[in-house]
């Protein structure tokens, strides 16, 4: 059904063919129970999906909200496709290099940063527990290999006080093309390490889950990688490097099954979108849709690091992902001398619409929910 839907909503979620459709076209749409399976409608914009359907797309259409809809299947509608939210009492911990300290420890009105502000502004200043309630575990410029070797690091020796773990890998990513590499192997293999481990001993015993960061390429592109040198340039590699982290997911969540027979069918590795969030920044600069920005760099200090917009565009993307809370709706508002009111309103939208329509985030989108790995196709590559 998936490739359906793709083929089906190809036009409708390219930018410049949608905001043309006109509401009055979409008026007698209505979602009912009588269309089959893969059924796409185009609707006004709904902030409730009904049941028995699910979001596939989400945009402006002459200044009117518009969503496209898919019909989907008992199957499709099982709990274990849905990721259950973060409450105010979890403790995460976050497992990086400097993309961890970019949305855990920085901000841009200082202390407590930007992820503290944030959570604080919505569940108020006693529910956040010191560092406990995000903690960062980072290693500048570490693979997953190093992490785990460093016994003081949370996420291998304390993960029995948290309930959620957020890892990412080092990049660039092991492609899929080359999933014998020496690379893939070593990430596929403390992916897993970390994902038993959080299993476990997560949460007292209780398991703790396992969320993965995509990330992005340098804005240099990686023309000098051999393996990554087919794309090249920034915007190209962003949907290669999100095929590897949900390969690297699908993987590590389908070996976690097969080493544990009777675990939830619900269990899996979630995916915070960071490329699909940064390919979306990136093509609304492109279409001069993003208030005071003019090209992808206004979010960079270097080649590859945040600057304090992109580090607080980044702790928005993380806190919807985790609360699953319409990041328009936020109350907290950075000081309009920090970020102006307009790119503040988009920043949230965005964070809360591309986490909304991507499949691996949890939250009953249908974009991209192609898995990326099949044992039947691709084997154990771990043996």
């Amino acid at each position: 059904m998936t490739k359906r839907i793709e083929k089906n909503s190809l036009i409708l979620r390219s930018r410049n063919v949608s905001q043309r459709i006109s509401l009055v076209d979409t008026a007698f749409e209505h979602p009912t129970p009588d269309y089959r399976p893969g059924h796409l409608l185009v609707v006004p914009g709904v902030d409730t999906i009904p049941k028995g359907w699910r979001l596939v797309s989400n945009f402006d259409a002459g200044g009117s909200d518009v969503s496209v809809i898919v019909r989907v299947d008992e199957e499709a509608l099982a709990p274990s496709s849905l990721r259950h939210p973060s409450i105010a009492s979890d403790f995460h911990v976050h497992s990086g290099h400097s993309l961890t300290d970019t949305y855990v420890n920085s901000g841009i009105e200082g202390w407590p940063g930007n992820l503290a502000n944030i959570f604080i502004g919505e569940f108020g200043e006693p529910a956040w527990v010191d560092r406990r309630t995000h903690a960062q575990d980072t290693v500048p410029g570490s693979p997953m290999s190093i992490r785990w070797e460093r016994r003081d690091l949370l996420a291998r020796t304390n993960i029995d006080a948290f309930q959620s773990l957020t890892i990412t890998e080092g990049g660039p990513p092991p492609r899929v093309s080359e999933q014998a590499s020496e690379g893939m192997i070593d990430t596929l293999t403390h992916l897993m390490l970390f994902s038993e481990n959080a299993l476990a001993r997560g949460d007292g015993g209780k398991g703790a889950e396992v969320i993965l960061w995509s990330i992005w390429p340098s804005l240099n592109g990686l023309s000098d990688r051999p393996e990554w040198s087919d794309l090249g340039n920034f915007r190209a590699c962003l949907p290669e490097y999100g095929r590897s982290f949900r390969y690297l997911a699908d993987y590590a969540t389908w070996k976690i099954h097969q080493n544990h027979k009777a675990l939830s069918p619900e269990w899996r590795i979630w995916i915070i979108p960071g490329h699909a969030w940064m390919a979306r920044i990136y093509d609304d600069i492109l279409g001069s849709a993003v208030p005071g920005l003019t090209k992808i760099d206004d979010l960079f200090q270097d080649d590859i690091h945040l600057n304090p917009i992109g580090e607080y565009a980044a702790s928005l993307l993380v806190f919807t992902m985790l609360y699953q809370i319409d990041a328009r709706t936020l109350n907290y508002m950075p000081s309009p001398d920090t970020i102006a009111p307009e790119l503040d309103a988009y920043l949230k939208r965005v964070a809360w619409e591309v986490v909304k329509l991507e499949e691996a985030a949890g939250l009953g989108g249908m974009a991209n929910s192609d898995k990326a790995f099949d044992p039947a196709l691709h084997g154990d590559p771990l043996g």
